[in-house]
């Protein structure tokens, strides 16, 4: 359940990169599975310059291991150009224009950006951009281009030793040029699919849960992955094509399709679970949230939609979330819960009144809609654990669960509606009823 991410990597003493490949954790919910007998029961315990002769440093940087050589080289201001035909990425500077980059950065930007989409073998910069710079840049690209099929596996680029000035890069790429305008292509034509499936009158909020909805629904968590014979699991490829992906193609994946359709995101990196991690905020109606994909579609769990990071904010990211602090950007304090899914849907209760109205509504809606189940969301511990006790108390000789769903019955106009179990959540506050109708 763990795996590696990229991270970088500046020395003070020796000025050199090293590549770590993308990793995450994904943790499954705690559930716990209360069965509902006629008699009563009660609530389970869930508890990285050196001086040196030569005019020019070469620096290398691989997906394994960090090697640093020195050579001299002789520098060739040219660009380099490719006869085959390249698959239409869309690269440009709106995906990055809440980051704060110089013009040089910008120019290295877009130069990285439309060399790693041709393949080219060997970049070359006549901009002014530091070793940092150029580093830190060069990790942005890899997390904003988002229809990259084929981002490098390990790179190397030469440095002027007497201004510092990044002169040249050179590229190892996974798979040929032919193989990845081939995936590009592929990519691109399932994004328009996607898009095509989404109403075109939807809001932000639907949008997003559209998006969510799709990525969850057709990937699964790759776990034990060797980055060297499947890369495509750190791509948006991987998680809308392969339908295999860790958090780096969980999060590109996200921030594709909202971009796609006038979502603004942020890649975000940090550690989760004590393991480094790669999510998302994005922007809805306005206002910040964290959205954390890869968590919402827990390990080991076949068919299951989550919710739990689904646009919330700072403080809730926080609680198992560390954020990395990044050169070039501040990200914004997510402090709004409006579109917050549990929420938005009404279906989150700040008190044990609020529990019951929204119970007995959810439970009519259900038999409309022909659900098999309802899920409330408490507020805090003290709401959550009244709100149990009485659900799960006998009032009358059977659960208050039983009163409540025969008024929604009632209503509903069906003979009977009944509790089957109840799913606990007390990590998060939530329970899910799962119903049975009538035979």
């Amino acid at each position: 359940m763990f795996k590696s991410k990229a991270k970088k990597l500046i020395a003070t003493a020796l000025l050199a990169c090293l590549v770590l490949l993308t990793s995450c954790y994904s943790v499954k919910e705690k559930t716990t599975s209360l069965e509902l007998p006629n008699n009563y029961i009660k609530k389970a315990e869930t508890s990285i310059d050196i001086t040196v002769p030569s005019q020019t440093t070469t620096t290398t940087a691989t997906s394994q291991s960090q090697e640093a050589t020195i050579t001299s080289t002789t520098t060739s201001e040219q660009t380099v150009q490719t006869t085959t035909p390249v698959a239409q990425i869309p690269v440009n500077l709106q995906v990055v224009k809440y980051y704060s980059l110089t013009a040089d950065m910008q120019a290295t930007y877009t130069k990285l950006a439309e060399g790693i989409k041709r393949n080219s073998a060997v970049i070359y910069f006549d901009n002014n951009i530091s070793s940092t710079d150029f580093v830190n840049i060069y990790y942005l690209v890899k997390n904003t281009l988002y229809y990259s099929t084929n981002m490098p596996m390990s790179y190397k680029y030469s440095y002027d030793q007497a201004s510092g000035r990044v002169l040249s890069v050179d590229m190892s790429y996974p798979v040929s040029l032919n193989e990845s305008v081939a995936m590009t292509n592929e990519l691109i034509a399932r994004v328009n699919i996607i898009k095509s499936q989404m109403n075109p009158n939807a809001t932000d909020f639907e949008k997003i849960l559209f998006i969510h909805d799709t990525i969850i629904n057709n990937c699964r968590y790759s776990v034990g992955v060797n980055p060297q014979s499947n890369p495509h699991v750190y791509t948006a490829y991987g998680a809308l094509i392969k339908g295999s992906a860790v958090c780096e193609g969980y999060s590109k994946a996200f921030s594709l399709l909202c971009n796609e359709v006038g979502i603004d995101t942020l890649i975000v990196t940090g550690e989760a679970g004590g393991e480094s991690h790669m999510w998302n905020m994005v922007k809805c109606n306005g206002q910040w949230y964290h959205m954390d994909v890869t968590w919402d579609d827990p390990v080991g769990a076949t068919d299951v939609l989550s919710y739990e990071y689904f646009n919330v904010t700072t403080s809730k990211i926080q609680a198992d979330h560390s954020i990395d602090s990044e050169p070039y950007i501040q990200y914004p304090v997510a402090t709004s819960i409006k579109d917050n899914y549990y929420v938005k849907t009404g279906i989150f209760a700040n008190s044990y009144e609020e529990a019951i109205t929204i119970v007995v509504n959810e439970a009519v809606k259900a038999v409309q809609q022909n659900k098999d189940s309802i899920k409330i969301k408490l507020v805090n511990e003290a709401v959550y654990n009244k709100t149990l006790d009485m659900l799960t108390s006998p009032e009358e000789g059977k659960l208050q669960i039983y009163s409540l769903l025969n008024d929604a019955a009632e209503q509903a106009g069906v003979e009977s509606l009944q509790c089957q179990k109840i799913l606990i959540n007390d990590k998060e506050y939530i329970m899910e009823f799962i119903l049975q109708y009538a035979e």
